[in-house]
């Protein structure tokens, strides 16, 4: 008969070694605490968690790249506790936004705010609750706003802070050791004090001629202006970058944290797209859908280039005529749910494939028409 093996006896708790006036602890494997199964402090994601109370979040994409309606988005789900791209949220929150970027002020927060809600199409309750638990604060640049955010967020007992953008909180560029280490400084003060989830959202530098968007994702969330310290303070990461030559479609890769996400994919990429432009009326007014909507995976390099022959050339065949770049942009975005692809772009890859004996193109007016080659 085999022997039972022994339990294991529980250990102490860890031993605390001192230093002077400063003290450590040690800990045992069996020391390290486990995550709870409903840790209140989570807001999103498992474990402990991707967002939580006294944590922190940064979400990186290029100037124009929708970061701030991205934001506003992970608000609205946030204050209603949807779940998010398949991220789970566990708890209803209370979110403050505190923009700097806006030119126009409240107005352009108002048209971004009413597209997303129609988007979403909220009851009439959760928009009782988006109107309770959503505030906007447009601020003053500088570090004086990060304090004055501290007692606001205290004062209105929000659980997250949105800080848009991170850079524009600054006293001085976040790439300069004193101003950034002051940020790191502001940052970690605030988190301690009010014990609330801060988002932030920050510009990486764009491409240049050397590089492309398939560069590694980690360099692209490191790529932004600041220190290394600056991005090492948040606990979870997310990078926003636009794919191939097509308008309004992104990959949102979690770049930091993404194994306390609840994603089954161990990629941490989420595909995501606009949704597709139209307007309705809401008490008198024209509102325009805004918003990300989750979609199909873009396919990068000779597939994808295989697949776009493929759609011109049924275009061209069901046009029965030769057909202008125009006419190619505007029923491939009709083909691709509204996501209009770069002119510049489809024009370079047209004239290649003329080049390579693909297509056949001859002028018309002052335009270029394309027909099928007659090898193809």
């Amino acid at each position: 008969m085999t022997a039972e093996p022994p339990i294991p006896v529980a250990q102490p708790a860890p031993d605390i070694v001192a230093l002077g006036k400063m003290k450590f602890a040690i800990y045992r494997p069996s020391d390290l605490p486990v995550p709870p199964v409903d840790d209140p402090l989570v807001l999103m994601g498992i474990d402990w968690g991707y967002l939580r109370k006294g944590g922190s979040l940064l979400i990186c994409g290029e100037t124009g790249g929708g970061k701030s309606l991205l934001a506003l988005q992970l608000a609205i789900h946030l204050v209603l506790g949807r779940d998010f791209f398949g991220i789970p949220v566990k708890r209803p929150s209370k979110v403050l936004i505190l923009t700097a970027t806006h030119e126009d002020g409240v107005e352009v927060l108002w048209s971004h705010l009413h597209g997303i809600m129609t988007t979403l199409n909220l009851t009439a309750e959760e928009t009782a609750r988006v109107e309770s638990n959503l505030l906007f604060a447009p601020v003053d640049r500088g570090s004086k706003s990060l304090a004055w955010a501290a007692e606001a967020v205290t004062t209105k007992a929000a659980d997250v802070l949105i800080l848009n953008p991170l850079q524009h909180f600054c006293d001085g560029h976040p790439s300069e050791i004193s101003a950034g280490t002051a940020l790191v400084d502001f940052l970690d003060t605030l988190v301690k004090h009010t014990q609330a989830a801060v988002i932030a959202i920050h510009h990486v530098t764009k491409p240049n001629g050397q590089s492309s968007r398939n560069d590694n994702w980690i360099r692209a969330h490191y790529g932004g202006m600041g220190l290394g310290s600056l991005f090492d303070f948040f606990r979870s990461g997310a990078t926003l970058r636009g794919v191939g030559d097509l308008r309004g479609r992104a990959i949102l890769k979690l770049t930091k944290g993404a194994e306390r996400s609840g994603l089954a994919d161990r990629k941490a990429e989420l595909h995501i797209a606009w949704t597709d432009e139209h307007y309705s009326e809401k008490n008198g007014r024209l509102i325009k859908h805004l918003g990300w909507q989750l979609t199909e995976p873009y396919v990068e390099g000779e597939p994808a280039r295989d697949q776009l022959l493929d759609k011109v050339r049924a275009l061209i065949t069901g046009a029965g005529r030769a057909l202008s770049q125009a006419e190619i942009i505007t029923q491939l975005a009709a083909l691709e749910g509204g996501n209009r692809r770069k002119e510049s772009t489809v024009g370079n890859t047209l004239r290649t494939w003329v080049k390579d004996g693909v297509l056949a193109s001859e002028r018309k007016g002052k335009a270029s028409v394309y027909s099928l080659a007659a090898a193809s």
